[in-house]
């Protein structure tokens, strides 16, 4: 699920049985994490 964040960006938030998760790029890495925990689980979005 896309949310809108601030300045352009969004996150993308898990559904089913990862709900409440989103995907981050933290640290040089992809991953799952909790919550939003700052810029690393915040995408810019671009319109194709």
């Amino acid at each position: 699920m896309l949310e809108d964040q601030d300045n352009g960006r969004i996150a993308l938030g898990c559904v089913g049985g990862e709900s409440g998760k989103y995907l981050s790029h933290a640290f040089n890495q992809v991953s799952l994490q909790e919550a939003i925990q700052g810029d690393g689980e915040k995408w810019m979005k671009q319109e194709l």
